[in-house]
């Protein structure tokens, strides 16, 4: 962008004369050297079927030259393909963003994935020692009990765990 500035008032000097007229529109400082114009030139800048800007010139008493408007179309072009080469790299920035975000997100998911997996794992040798303690287990009504609490919170956990999973 700074060599297409530099290009851009250079060929405003070629236009005008001078470019200090550009430069004092965007420094305050240099208001007081901007040349009384008495012709006027706009020309809109579209991209892609939109309008993006607009290329003003100004100048002292004379008419406009056919090497006038060639330099005007330098400029616009100029102009066309620095609003252009901006766009892009907003473009790419937000795609950059978005797959950032995406990689995030598929970590997570993968790391949660491995977590879920590792407490199913855990939770089925609970269930296997639940089930052999029940199996050899003697009329203890109220070790039995237990036991069938627990194992039915393992199995709401392992249900938990491979929504988690689905997810």
């Amino acid at each position: 962008p700074k060599k297409i500035s530099s290009l851009i008032l250079t060929a405003a000097k070629e236009l005008t004369g001078s470019s200090e007229g550009f430069i004092a529109e965007s420094n305050p400082h240099t208001k007081d050297k901007v040349v009384q114009a008495e012709r006027f030139l706009s020309v809109p800048v579209f991209m892609e079927g939109k309008l993006t800007g607009q290329i003003a010139l100004a100048r002292p008493l004379q008419d406009y030259t056919n090497a006038d408007l060639e330099v005007l179309q330098r400029l616009y072009n100029l102009y066309a393909l620095t609003l252009q080469c901006y766009h892009y790299e907003q473009e790419q920035e937000n795609l950059k963003q978005q797959l950032r975000q995406s990689q995030k997100i598929e970590a997570i998911g993968a790391f949660s994935g491995g977590i879920a997996h590792d407490f199913n794992n855990i939770l089925a040798i609970i269930l296997g020692n639940i089930g052999l303690i029940l199996y050899k287990s003697t009329e203890n009504s109220f070790l039995q009990e237990k036991l069938s609490q627990a194992e039915a919170a393992c199995f709401r956990a392992k249900a938990l765990i491979q929504q988690i999973l689905t997810f």
